[in-house]
């Protein structure tokens, strides 16, 4: 990492990218040329480029330090890119992440190759929904994406409200237990999303397996990194193979439980464990 008393070894500059050039990033890039393999970051939500807890800018940096340039962007609407050109919200973000990946891979010294993706909570479920269909990305990183709720997930679910205090308690609650049955039935409804969600990927366990599926048959690597704020939809380690049963028989899957970590990442211990488990993962 660089130090006050040193010289960055990287160099950060805005750029506008996409049709008419709507789409405004910060490109992060090595100061010595490099043919290392461009990195973009997708945020999560309404976030901007910096990310949940500034770490989609640790990352470009520590990215560029390792010799890998890197796009942080703002989606349609968001930040300082400009709205969307209409069709929806889904037909927009489509559009920005392919424009992205665009940008990265025909940018600079590694223009023409291979690009990775980077994405948090639904800038995963964007990150694997375009990037699955695109053969220039050879790698991704989610962080907390949409992981399906499998029967295994229930039968945890209910265990534990069985056999917990405040489990049972919550369970019992005529209230509360009207209110989970009511989401419960909503979540059978596979094409469902919430108003304004920006992450593309249905919670729907074959779509997921099969956009997995396709970034490791055509040699890709795929990494998830699961939190502790996930555990409403993905209670265990074990759900990742129930959920991916096809791709989870991959050498080229690999996902990782933190516990330690919170959904936004919100402590400096957080993002420097994150960004560094990011640049090995580049690495391998």
């Amino acid at each position: 990492m660089t130090t006050a008393a040193s010289e960055p070894r990287y160099r950060e500059r805005a750029i506008r990218f996409g049709q008419n050039e709507r789409l405004f990033g910060i490109w992060t890039e090595p100061v010595a040329p490099t043919r290392g393999l461009p990195v973009v970051v997708l945020g999560a939500g309404i976030l901007h480029r910096v990310g949940p807890s500034r770490v989609s800018v640790e990352l470009a940096r520590a990215f560029a330090e390792s010799g890998h340039a890197c796009l942080r962007f703002d989606l349609s609407g968001i930040g300082d890119s400009g709205p969307p050109a209409g069709g929806g919200l889904e037909t927009s973000v489509m559009a920005d992440v392919a424009a992205a990946i665009e940008a990265a891979a025909t940018h600079g010294e590694n223009a023409g190759g291979h690009v990775a993706l980077v994405g948090f909570c639904s800038g995963a479920d964007n990150a694997l929904y375009v990037g699955s269909a695109d053969p220039r990305v050879s790698r991704l990183l989610l962080f907390d994406p949409a992981l399906p709720r499998t029967r295994g997930f229930y039968r945890r679910e209910l265990w534990r409200m069985l056999t917990t205090i405040r489990g049972l308690a919550h369970l019992l609650s005529a209230g509360p237990l009207r209110v989970r049955l009511r989401r419960w039935a909503a979540r059978r409804n596979l094409e469902r999303r919430p108003p304004g969600y920006y992450g593309l990927l249905v919670s729907r366990g074959q779509e997921m397996d099969y956009r997995a599926l396709q970034v490791v048959q055509r040699g890709g690597l795929l990494e998830l990194v699961f939190s502790v704020g996930v555990q409403y939809y993905c209670n265990a380690p074990r759900q990742i193979p129930e959920a991916l049963p096809r791709t989870s028989v991959s050498k080229r899957l690999h996902w990782t439980w933190a516990p330690h970590l919170d959904h936004v990442l919100g402590s400096r211990a957080q993002v420097q464990w994150f960004v560094q488990h990011a640049i090995d993962w580049l690495r391998r």
